[in-house]
């Protein structure tokens, strides 16, 4: 017990249990300061994994609905080679999805996109995007590349094909296959059912599996409708029956003689 006037400090006991329950009462701060600095990473990188998929989803399902294939042949310029080559970890297809930013650019709606997975500096993969705004004779080749996810586990596309009613791991098909295919003529017997597939899937399934920091795995999935299924063609009496197709191609009909496409010179 102290008395009046005692000027002596504390005792030794009374200092350290006073830092004792300073130290105890500071880590239990810096505990709950550390999980919610760490929850609050995790929703963050959640978000990012969420964002970065949705936009990719949404991107992809937009661009692929856009896909067509051509007939057209402009006898003045060099043709214009339009494709779907679809398998099951990378897609390539022209489509009319070009967004004119540049006044007077030598471009149009159409274009080449492609989606494929690639190694990432650092490690990991990520999902890149090919964009060529001017479509030509070698779609496979050139443009520009953009990486629009990153730490992507895998990607996947199947195809419907209404006539077997099942998904396929792949579908290609390209312009130059009508030159042996064109819808209404009599194709030689040697020639698959596959070959004579020369039309757009149905609807394209799109897969893809992000990881995060963790490698905990997120799971992601959408379909899409192709709306322009049947190639465009511009020759005339391209939207005629199948009969008046095979005389067109055979001997020409009246006031286009011998089928030549009215955007050729000399076409009447």
């Amino acid at each position: 017990m102290r008395h009046a006037g005692d000027k002596r400090g504390f005792t030794v006991v009374e200092i350290l249990v006073a830092i004792g329950l300073f130290a105890t009462v500071s880590a239990i701060m810096y505990s709950s300061f550390v999980l919610m600095i760490r929850a609050q990473e995790t929703t963050d990188d959640l978000q990012q994994t969420y964002h970065a998929a949705r936009v990719s989803m949404q991107r992809m399902a937009r661009e692929i609905s856009m896909s067509f294939l051509s007939k057209h042949v402009n006898a003045e310029e060099e043709r214009s080679k339009t494709v779907f080559l679809g398998n099951r970890n990378k897609i390539t297809f022209t489509a009319l999805c070009n967004d004119r930013r540049i006044k007077e650019s030598r471009e149009s709606d159409q274009m080449v996109v492609e989606y494929f997975l690639k190694s990432i500096k650092g490690g990991g993969k990520g999902l890149y995007r090919r964009a060529k705004t001017l479509p030509d004779s070698d779609p496979e080749k050139g443009g520009t590349v953009e990486l629009m996810a990153e730490n992507v586990k895998s990607l996947e596309f199947d195809y419907w094909d209404r006539e077997k009613e099942d998904w396929r791991n792949e579908w290609e098909v390209t312009s130059d296959d009508f030159e042996i295919g064109v819808p209404g003529l009599q194709l030689p017997e040697e020639v698959t059912d596959e070959e004579k597939t020369l039309q757009l899937p149905w609807r394209v399934r799109i897969r893809l599996v992000l990881r995060d920091e963790n490698q905990d795995e997120y799971e992601f999935e959408t379909q899409t409708a192709l709306y322009m299924r049947e190639a465009l063609d511009f020759t005339y009496g391209g939207a005629l029956t199948n009969q008046g197709e095979v005389l067109r191609r055979a001997g020409g009909l009246p006031g286009n003689p011998g089928g030549v496409p009215v955007n050729t010179p000399g076409a009447r």
